[in-house]
């Protein structure tokens, strides 16, 4: 871990210098959040005291890869319960949260005509395909 000069006063469970808590870390709305004003702007910090607010209760729980993503915040957001940690339920909470973003018709074409190459090229095996 790169040493960060909050170090000493800073018990954020997830930490944007700390390779091992993005990995592995979880948040719960009431712990800590970084303190380092370089990283103010960085969207996993920007969610964290964004949910801090909402989510009072403390009970539930985010990781990295949760936080990590332009989340909507319209109405309640809560985390996972402590006795859930499998990743499917972790990518259903992304699914949930995550802001839907728009695509422009030239990113759809795009991403369709990549995606037809793959499928054509082998690259990837169509679904019902061998």
């Amino acid at each position: 871990m790169v040493k960060c000069r909050y170090y000493d006063i800073c018990n954020a469970p997830i930490c944007p210098l700390d390779k091992d808590s993005l990995e592995n870390g979880i948040w719960y709305s009431q712990e800590p959040i970084c303190q380092n004003p370089e990283f103010s702007d960085n969207i996993v910090i920007r969610n964290m005291k964004a949910i801090s607010k909402i989510d009072k209760s403390g009970e539930t729980w985010y990781n990295y890869e949760m936080l990590n993503n332009e989340l909507n915040f319209n109405g309640a957001i809560k985390g996972l319960s402590s006795d859930t940690i499998d990743k499917e339920s972790v990518q259903n909470w992304i699914r949930k949260y995550t802001i839907k973003k728009a695509i422009s018709k030239v990113e759809y074409n795009t991403n369709f005509a990549s995606t037809i190459y793959e499928i054509r090229s082998g690259s990837i095996i169509a679904e019902g395909g061998k």
